[in-house]
């Protein structure tokens, strides 16, 4: 009897298995594609420098990363998503269980995405975190995560040389209380948003770094772009406070939309300005019609963040302007 059991649930195993198809295969990309709804694999590899991936949809069961090329999750399902070598892997939507960036490659949470276990580990791999939800982030292994927004549901956790720099104002941290007892840390995002996350190990206050931010106030020109606009530069005027000095920021580190980095910089040290240009070719690649609001963001050499924005009207090729969706960005008011 329990045999004619047991050949009832195989057979009945099988015929589940033929009714739901094939199962999922491997896929490599060496050319940029897409993975879209509908689509299931079992393990996704993505090589070679030029390389762009979006995923708008799909189910992957293990998704890897190499090179210098870009993943762009928006939509879809991925179990385990490890971004490696000097690659890039930007979530901002979808569902990832665990995603993690080892050796000197790059994860970006942002926007709409909800991740598990997020980790920043193995050799230099940075995860940026600006919007999105995790339950757990980690650093380790000379990783460095930068929490700039977004939501941590339960801890912080640190292990050997990891880093975890938090980004905001009227920050602080504990060693004490908290969910866990190892402390707590609280303060308001770059957008103005409360938050209060727990530490899960005794290590883990030690390794992080608390960057207040210094708001500035910056002009952009030209104010009104036009995407068909052959011009080279996008040149930038950035005010700093009394008690900072423009002397001290640090050049290599002002950047345009968090990615665009200043080609030219120059120091009015009477006037405590800095002025920067930028490549209009590489902001334009990124801006949509309607009224932007661009943020222009830096260090200064004691490490110091600063932050200011400024909006501009972009004109499209026809003339035509449209309304563009706020970023997840904000101003302290």
């Amino acid at each position: 009897m329990k045999a004619k059991i047991w050949v009832t649930i195989a057979v009945g195993i099988i015929l589940t298995a033929c009714e739901t198809g094939v199962a999922a295969e491997d896929k490599i990309f060496t050319s940029s594609g897409q993975i879209v709804d509908g689509e299931e694999w079992n393990n996704v590899s993505i090589y070679n420098d030029d390389t762009i991936v979006d995923m708008l949809g799909g189910n992957v069961d293990r998704m890897g990363t190499y090179d210098a090329s870009t993943l762009n999750v928006t939509g879809g399902y991925v179990s385990t998503l490890d971004a490696h070598e000097f690659s890039t892997a930007n979530v901002s939507g979808g569902y990832v269980h665990g995603a993690s960036a080892s050796d000197s490659a790059t994860v970006i949470l942002s926007g709409t995405a909800s991740v598990v276990s997020l980790s920043a580990r193995g050799s230099f791999g940075t995860v940026n975190m600006t919007g999105g939800t995790t339950k757990y982030a980690r650093a380790g292994d000379s990783g460095t995560l930068n929490l700039y927004g977004g939501v941590v549901t339960d801890s912080l956790n640190t292990w050997e040389s990891g880093a975890i720099n938090i980004f905001g104002y009227d920050l602080f941290k504990t060693a004490t209380g908290g969910t866990y007892g190892y402390g707590f840390v609280t303060g308001f995002w770059r957008d103005g948003t409360p938050f209060s996350i727990n530490f899960n190990t005794s290590k883990t206050y030690s390794h992080v770094n608390l960057i207040p931010i210094v708001y500035v106030e910056v002009d952009i020109k030209p104010e009104s772009l036009n995407l068909a606009s052959k011009g080279k530069w996008i040149n930038c005027k950035i005010w700093l406070l009394e008690d900072y000095n423009v002397a001290d920021v640090n050049s290599r580190t002002v950047l345009l939309e968090d990615e665009v980095p200043a080609e030219w910089i120059w120091f009015n040290e009477r006037q405590n300005i800095v002025m920067a240009k930028f490549a209009r070719s590489q902001l334009q690649e990124i801006l949509e019609p309607g009224e932007v609001e661009l943020t222009v963001t830096g260090r200064l050499m004691d490490g110091t963040y600063f932050e200011g924005t400024d909006t501009i009207r972009v004109i499209d090729r026809r003339g035509a302007e449209t309304s563009r969706p706020k970023t997840s960005r904000g101003t302290h008011n």
